[in-house]
């Protein structure tokens, strides 16, 4: 049609990506050589072939009007809305439509297969929703089953309990009432010693854990953790009262719950020697949940000197009630104790009938203790002790009186009831007076190592004043304690120090981390900073916010730090950031490079765009709604588009060595 008509080898093509075209080529024979007088003839040649090429692309595309129609292997340069363009690529082909700036597929030549494999796909997932619901409702039936075969069950059980009484009542009744009186010869026999002097009870045999019944649900226990310790009324244990957790739907994971009884102090006790048991029934168990029930003891500062596990710690699942047992010695510089028992994460865990007393119980016995103190106190027999001496009193006192030698009594505890008056001189080796009235006293040289005194003039106070001060906040508020080194607070489940460089943190006995105040190695000592530290028992560190107007629910995590082998699930060892994050300034990198990576906005071609590279703006990468540019000093390539152009060459081969004659020697192969 124009003239030309050639044969020849393309041996350079210069293609410009901004303008998506060819702008020169060079052309060759392998008869003709590059220095022949020919050369000129070629380059005239080539410069046709450019032109030709333009104007026939010009033609197609001004043939139809305003809506053109465009074929051939690239999209057409200046298309206007509604073209169509009919590409092929030698491999596939097909119809685009050039809509709202893009070319949009109409149609091509893979067209049948993604509706096939929209079929097939649309196909397989019904069948598995019909089998999830065939699953699901055989799963409904045989759960409907079971709940009419328990209700027929129950029913019947109702029956027989109206005609003969109820057998769950009648049962915890039978427990409970055998727990507590066993037979004659096994059980008072036992409790009951025949001497010389009389009949005496076993005295020692007192439950010093206050309520342990929970009679009055928890008003004697400490409740600490998201989510509490209850009390089951309705599902006992031989007549007794269930303390139960369960964290039902609530994700407790990594959390804590503790029930905690009301602390024994060592100056009621007479002894070292103590034991414990208590009855636990663990239900179910989550991902890395435990329980442990322990004897706590502590000293007068708060520190906790010893701790004595229960039957020791709890991961599976039991199938029933089991009690177990501990030997408690007390360390020397206890001065209270009390029982603790831990949840670990979540489940359903159910205890009972706890138990620390100084006589060793037989196994499966119980002993309750007192519902509102844990003060011993014998009430067996109680007003009636009358074997031969109430109906004596009179002889006995005439005894004592007609004695005029004087009288003499020795005990190890003697209890004087009523107005008692002392005439004459009164000498008192060790005294302690709970409660006196004294008119007027001269004190000459005297220590007094406890006193209680309603109203006192502090002015005139001397002598060691911080300790008598710190020994009184101690003993009145005994979750906050001060020592010669700082203070102390214990909330139940968080253990606060606050010492000489900071505060430190404790919780379920392992040290967490604190705040505090450092130097730094090398530095001198005027050098010094605030540091968050976080101890080698913890696994993780975290910045976290509630939601706006939120005061209530567990704060976020928006920033955190996990150790490598304690990372949840979705976060990764190291830092993890969950909000928006903004670098304000360049970033250092490792080395010795001075040049600092930027993140900031770059403006060209009338947009913004989002830029990383460089913190000098000369170098890097910009990223559009669907284009990615490579920027070079102040000039800005599409590179989305120049790796779409070179995608679309497939294999090609480039010469490496090219001989005199313009014929290729040596090659690479090369896919796009």
């Amino acid at each position: 049609e124009y003239g030309v008509n050639v044969t020849a080898i393309v041996n350079e093509l210069h293609y410009d990506p901004i303008g998506e075209r060819v702008t020169s080529l060079v052309v060759g024979t392998a008869k003709v050589s590059f220095a022949d007088a020919n050369q000129n003839a070629l380059s005239d040649l080539q410069n046709k072939v450019i032109q030709v090429q333009e104007q026939a692309t010009q033609a197609v595309v001004s043939a139809n009007g305003k809506n053109s129609n465009h074929s051939g292997r690239n999209a057409p340069a200046h298309p206007q809305e509604g073209d169509t363009w009919f590409w092929d690529d030698g491999a596939d082909s097909g119809i685009r439509v050039f809509t709202n700036g893009v070319w949009v597929d109409s149609v091509d030549t893979k067209t049948l297969e993604r509706i096939n494999n929209a079929v097939d796909s649309a196909i397989e997932t019904s069948y598995t929703y019909t089998d999830e619901l065939n699953d699901k409702q055989v799963e409904l039936t045989n759960e409907l089953n079971d709940k009419v075969a328990n209700g027929e069950a129950l029913l019947k059980q109702e029956i027989t309990d109206r005609e003969n009484g109820d057998s769950v009542t009648l049962q915890a009744g039978k427990d409970f009432v055998t727990s507590q009186i066993k037979d004659y010869d096994t059980g008072m026999q036992s409790q009951i010693s025949q001497v010389s002097d009389g009949i005496m009870a076993s005295v020692s045999s007192t439950n010093l854990i206050t309520d342990s019944s929970f009679v009055n649900a928890t008003a004697n226990w400490t409740l600490a953790g998201d989510v509490s310790w209850k009390i089951d009324n309705e599902i006992m244990l031989k007549g007794v009262r269930v303390a139960t957790f369960n964290n039902g739907s609530t994700d407790f994971d990594r959390k804590t719950s503790t029930l905690k009884s009301t602390p024994i102090y060592t100056m009621n006790l007479g002894g070292t020697q103590f034991y414990a048991s208590i009855d636990i029934y663990a239900q179910s168990f989550g991902t890395s949940a435990y329980m442990k029930a322990e004897i706590v003891q502590k000293n007068s500062s708060g520190t906790t000197t010893k701790t004595t596990a229960i039957g020791g710690s709890f991961d599976t699942a039991m199938s029933g009630w089991n009690t177990y047992t501990a030997d408690i010695t007390l360390d020397s510089a206890t001065t209270q104790l009390y029982l603790q028992v831990t949840q670990y994460g979540g489940g359903k865990i159910s205890v009972a009938r706890p138990y620390l007393g100084s006589t060793k119980l037989n196994a499966g016995d119980y002993i309750p203790g007192s519902s509102t103190d844990n003060t011993s106190t014998l009430k067996l027999f109680n007003n009636f002790f009358a074997f031969g001496i109430q109906s004596n009193t009179g002889a006995i006192i005439s005894g004592i009186n007609g004695d005029s030698s004087g009288l003499n009594i020795v005990g190890k505890k003697i209890t004087i009831s009523g107005d008692t008056t002392f005439i004459g001189n009164n000498f008192m080796d060790g005294a302690l007076i709970k409660n006196a009235s004294i008119g007027t006293a001269q004190i000459a040289d005297v220590s007094i190592t406890n006193a209680k005194i309603a109203s006192l003039d502090v002015n005139k106070i001397s002598g060691n004043v911080s300790n008598f001060i710190q020994s009184n906040w101690n003993g009145k508020y005994g979750s906050t304690t001060i020592n010669s080194t700082g203070m102390t607070v214990n909330s139940g489940g968080v253990i606060t120090d606050f010492m000489n460089s900071g505060m430190k943190l404790t919780m379920a006995g392992e040290s967490i981390g604190g705040i505090g105040v450092q130097g730094m190695t090398g530095k001198p000592n005027t050098y010094q900073g605030l540091t968050f530290w976080l101890d080698g028992n913890a696994e993780y560190m975290a910045w976290a916010a509630r939601n706006n107007g939120d005061t209530s629910m567990n704060p976020v995590i928006q920033m955190s730090w996990y150790r490598s082998n304690s990372a949840p699930t979705g976060a990764y060892a190291g830092f993890n950031f969950d909000d928006d994050v903004i670098f304000n300034q360049g970033i250092n990198v490792p080395g010795i490079s001075k040049a600092k990576l930027g993140f900031t906005t770059k403006t060209f071609n009338g947009f913004n765009y989002p830029y990383f590279g460089d913190s000098r703006l000369q170098a890097g990468l910009a990223y559009g709604s669907g284009y990615t540019y490579l920027i070079s000093g102040t000039t800005y390539y599409n590179l989305t588009r120049v790796i779409k152009a070179l995608d679309n060459l497939g294999a090609v081969k480039i010469p490496s060595v090219i001989n005199s004659d313009g014929t290729v020697k040596t090659w690479f192969n090369v896919t796009l």
